[in-house]
């Protein structure tokens, strides 16, 4: 059978500032099918193509299955791509996938759209099963049209790396065709986490799959010799681990530095990583080895430096925290990527300069650049409400509004600064690196100067 695999990427640009990355979770499902069918991953960020030249492509292919990934940035562009996929290949079967699925099924299978089935949940077991029978309602852990009905059953329970067959490498040859410092490779070193924050929807996936609060560890040796593989085959030297919570609990302590000591016995020259993680699992030892191994960048899940925000969204941690883990990076010379809520229903004055006040401090160059606060289909934030948008743009859904004019005249002011900071860098130094007008180095250092000099400019907004 011809599979099609489908990624419509958004938000990569394969800069430095939104390096372009191989969908691990595509070339997972590949592999569990590669042997009985005709698999083949379309992904327009390593293909180097627009929307309207994939479905030229993907038709030529004229798969009998097209499985795509939805997220919150790319949902209303894989819709419009389905349809008109569905138009020119009326027999195909078009499967959705991913978070956003599944929290979304009813709406994706409602009767006029053109998909056919949603797999709930982690994908490996559901898709084989579905690529072997017609009888996709007798499958666990799928949501499919029945006439005007939807039948669906509760996303799997997921199997452990054990059971999981090893993720492709079809798309790491693309992917080394980036210049150095616009691309980095995926990794995983586990599935899953222990918390269960607010805001966030990977604990209601997991409650779904009636796997709570579990971590599933890969083996240390595996990831070091995949690395190794990577290095050798394809030359690439960067690496992204896209965990929920790479660090894990202070108790996984040991592993991480086995796994630092496995990584740096590869011996690749000038390899580097980058890792997701809590502020509560970063210690100065646990960062240390990983430094040793080529640790430079590590997105921190701060959400606010004001107690109460914190409580409300159940993270479990304090400020003061926060900025120690904040610390221990900057002192290992590692470079903190601030993932900060600063704006959301309750939020104050007096709570937005605390958060500002320590932005400044740190820099807001080492944020994330969003700042508001996305209420996500099956989060407790969200409960009746969604943000079904990009929630980067005006025009985007954050699945909610300010209530305290004061506080919306705020936002309004600091998001109108904040999408100027963003088309500075991500339309003006991304055509000028485009166009090898600068290097990777200057577009690095010129970023920087534009988001610390945006930190600057909102300083007379919560005056």
């Amino acid at each position: 059978m011809r599979i099609a695999l489908v990624h419509i990427a958004r938000g990569m640009d394969g800069t430095p500032a939104s390096p372009i990355i191989d969908h691990l979770g595509l070339q997972c499902l590949e592999r569990a099918l590669y042997k009985t069918h005709n698999v083949k991953i379309f992904d327009t960020a390593l293909l180097c193509i627009d929307d309207i030249s994939l479905l030229q492509v993907v038709k030529a292919f004229n798969p009998e299955i097209a499985g795509f990934t939805l997220n919150y940035i790319n949902c209303k562009e894989v819709e419009v791509f389905a349809a008109s996929l569905k138009k020119y290949c009326p027999t195909v079967k078009i499967i959705a996938g991913g978070l956003y699925a599944t929290f979304h099924h009813e709406s994706l299978l409602r009767s006029g759209c053109s998909f056919d089935a949603v797999v709930l949940g982690e994908g490996e077991e559901q898709l084989s099963n579905m690529a072997s029978t017609d009888q996709w309602s007798m499958i666990p852990g799928v949501a499919v049209r029945h006439g005007n009905n939807i039948v669906s059953s509760p996303p799997l329970p997921p199997k452990d790396f054990s059971a999981l067959s090893n993720r492709s490498f079809s798309q790491l040859p693309a992917l080394a065709q980036f210049p150095r410092g616009c691309a980095k490779a995926a990794l995983e070193a586990s599935r899953g986490c222990t918390h269960a924050c607010s805001f966030c929807s990977i604990a209601a996936s997991q409650k779904m799959a009636r796997d709570s609060c579990r971590r599933r560890l890969r083996p240390t040796e595996d990831i070091a010799k995949e690395i190794l593989y990577i290095y050798e085959t394809y030359g690439l030297h960067d690496f992204w681990f896209m965990d929920a919570d790479f660090l894990g609990p202070k108790t996984e302590q040991e592993r991480i530095h086995r796994l630092s000591q496995q990584i740096s016995d590869t011996g690749i020259p000038d390899l580097t990583l980058e890792i997701d993680a809590r502020v509560d699992g970063v210690t100065q030892t646990s960062i240390a080895h990983l430094v040793k191994a080529g640790l430079q960048k590590c997105f921190l899940g701060v959400e606010s430096f004001d107690a109460a925000t914190l409580n409300r969204f159940s993270k479990g941690t304090t400020p003061a925290m926060n900025l120690r883990a904040i610390n221990i990076l900057e002192q290992e010379g590692v470079r903190p990527i601030i993932g900060v809520i600063m704006f959301h229903p309750q939020s104050t004055k007096n709570q937005l300069r605390r958060d500002h006040e320590a932005l400044r401090h740190i820099g807001y160059e080492k944020t994330q650049m969003l700042f508001r606060l996305k209420k996500y289909r099956g989060s407790s934030e969200a409960q009746s409400t969604d943000s079904d948008g990009r929630g980067i743009a005006p025009w985007a859904d954050y699945g909610w509004e300010f209530t305290d004019p004061e506080i919306a005249e705020i936002w309004n002011k600091f998001d109108s600064l904040r999408l100027a900071a963003l088309d500075k860098v991500f339309i003006d130094l991304t055509d000028e690196l485009q166009l090898k007008i600068i290097s990777v180095e200057t577009f690095i250092r010129k970023a920087d100067e534009i988001f610390h000099a945006f930190g600057e400019d909102v300083e007379s907004i919560f005056c």
